[in-house]
């Protein structure tokens, strides 16, 4: 963090932008300071750079004048505008490129400590615990929701107030190559990868086929770009469980650092262990090389998922000189948001884990298994949608379900989407367990909270698309 705090207005952009050429405003404002930026004409606030993203369906130019209505100091576009505007603007070839380079040079300036986290699952709720625990620490900033792709990162960064002496990120990937282009403009001094696990498949098909383990394998590359991305001297957080931790460790630039959690005391530096239920939570231990003795914590989550973000979050704070009775603190009042994990009650008192976000293969297995951390309800019953953006391995990925529900003891299964019927197709002729399916989720609306007992645990799953929290409304009333 530097000494001075520096000022985002216009004369910086131009300063971070030398190429763009500024087109005065009919308001007279020569340069107005910047309080953050936003590509959402309606989200803008008094102060704010307004991001004019071009786009097929949506052109953000068109909105120029709504954003200034709405309080914009300042505008970046692309377009030689046809009259005048009522703000100052910079033109630039292109918004996108245009964007990362402020976003880089406000990053620069401020300097905070950058930590970055991606994975197939976990991400945002590591982000959160990060954030959770800094915040307690010392003026942090971290992306907003999953704000985590080449837009939604820069808008982070320019959203970062002056003097931010911590940032959380959050990075997400649908192919190669997008995470180090996040990494290029954030410069992470630590980066976490929380798992490896089969999710955006269809980005790394190759001719219509996708083989699961060489996927994996491209998987683990492009989220290693953070790794690989990390300042001089930076330090490399990562999932010791993880069949392709050698993969990414093999990442890591030399004169970096690796730490590593996981469950196992032998292969991980920083490890969990103790997991034990309360209802509407959990207990746990985590231990370091770092600590005598080890760290008791109470989440107000469930899953075994949940206890190696929780060590990942520790891990890296630890790392950053925060200390272990801040972040028991900034743990302890760590809440998943909504479909992630979050417990919720239904109208009759039947327990609801809505995990509705999203789901690829890891994390349905995970959350199937995390219907026994409710106790020992009348049903255990699972809700399931589809799991998206599998390539041509849907097909054989959502069958494998079968076992994970087995393993889960799940009494009764509704199944939705059109991937589902895969698992349908073997949910039919299984023993011990109830199934019915449905191709369209609307359909369930209304036909599933009448079968539930008030002492049923109960999951609903699948991925974004799936929109499956209009389930979760349904069931509680919220």
């Amino acid at each position: 963090m530097s000494d001075a705090t520096p000022r985002l207005d216009l004369a910086f952009m131009q300063q971070a932008l030398p190429e763009a050429r500024l087109i005065a405003g009919q308001n007279g404002e020569q340069n107005p300071a910047i309080s953050g930026a936003s590509q959402d004409s309606r989200q803008i606030q008094s102060g704010m750079l307004y991001v004019a993203l071009p786009g097929e369906r949506v052109d953000g130019h068109d909105y120029i004048a709504a954003a200034a209505d709405n309080g914009a100091a300042c505008a970046l576009i692309s377009q030689q505008p046809a009259a005048p505007l009522p703000i100052p603007a910079l033109l630039v070839e292109d918004v996108v490129t245009a964007l990362a380079d402020a976003a880089q040079a406000w990053r620069r300036a401020v300097n905070p400590s950058v930590v970055a986290v991606t994975g197939s699952s976990g991400k945002t709720t590591v982000k959160e615990m990060l954030a959770a625990v800094l915040r307690k620490d010392r003026p942090t900033h971290a992306t907003a929701g999953n704000y985590n792709n080449h837009i939604g990162l820069p808008l982070t960064l320019l959203n970062m107030p002056a003097k931010t002496h911590a940032l959380a990120l959050e990075m997400g990937m649908s192919g190669p190559g997008e995470i180090a282009e996040l990494a290029r403009i954030a410069e992470p001094d630590i980066g976490i990868v929380t798992n490896i696990l089969p999710a955006h498949l269809a980005g790394f098909d190759q001719n219509g086929t996708v083989d699961p383990e060489t996927a994996l394998d491209a998987i683990a590359a492009a989220k290693g770009e953070l790794i690989a991305g990390l300042k001089p001297g930076g330090l490399a957080v990562l999932p010791a469980d993880d069949p392709r931790f050698a993969a990414l460790r093999a990442q890591v630039p030399e004169g970096c650092r690796v730490e590593s959690f996981g469950k196992q005391k032998g292969e991980a530096g920083f490890y969990y262990a103790g997991l034990e239920g309360t209802g509407q939570g959990m207990r746990l231990s985590l231990s370091s090389r770092h600590s005598r003795a080890a760290m008791p914590v109470r989440l107000q989550a469930v899953g075994e998922h949940m206890a190696s973000n929780a060590a990942a979050s520790a891990l890296a704070t630890i790392m950053m000189g925060v200390s272990e009775g801040t972040i028991r603190q900034g743990l302890e009042s760590f809440q998943t948001g909504a479909g992630r994990g979050r417990v919720t009650q239904a109208k009759n008192g039947a327990r609801i884990i809505d995990e509705t976000y999203n789901a690829n293969p890891g994390s349905m297995a995970a959350a199937l298994a995390n219907l026994s951390w409710l106790g020992r309800p009348h049903h255990r019953v699972a809700i399931l949608g589809d799991m998206l953006e599998l390539g041509a391995a849907s097909d054989k990925l959502h069958r494998e379900i079968i076992k994970q529900i087995g393993d889960a003891g799940i009494d009764r299964v509704f199944l939705t989407g059109t991937e589902m019927a895969a698992l349908w197709d073997l949910l039919q002729h299984a023993e011990g367990v109830r199934a019915e399916y449905e191709p369209d989720p609307a359909d369930w609306l209304g036909r599933i909270g009448p079968r539930l007992r008030p002492d049923d645990a109960v999951l609903i799953k699948g991925s974004r698309g799936m929109k499956l929290e209009r389930l979760v409304e349904d069931l509680t009333g919220k």
